[in-house]
């Protein structure tokens, strides 16, 4: 594990334009956990802002995959 981990998410128009920009400490995890919070509170955020139809991007295959259930994460969240 890392000593301490970080994520974060933006949420733009669909040119582009920022809406929504945030980073927040995880602490210790490991970076598909961090992934997967990122996702959990950028989904979160969207749903709070009223946002109904969302496209959402990723850089970690792992938990891409666990969201379309191509394969179980090996971690369950609380």
């Amino acid at each position: 594990m890392s000593s301490s981990a970080a994520c974060g998410f933006v949420i733009r128009t669909t040119t582009g334009k920022p809406l929504v920009a945030t980073a927040f400490n995880v602490g210790c995890t490991i970076v598909p956990v961090a992934e997967a919070l990122a996702l959990r509170n950028s989904l979160i955020c969207a749903k709070e802002k009223g946002f109904t139809k969302i496209d959402v991007e990723g850089d970690s295959k792992l938990v891409i995959d666990a969201v379309n259930q191509v394969s179980a994460p090996s971690w369950k969240f609380l």
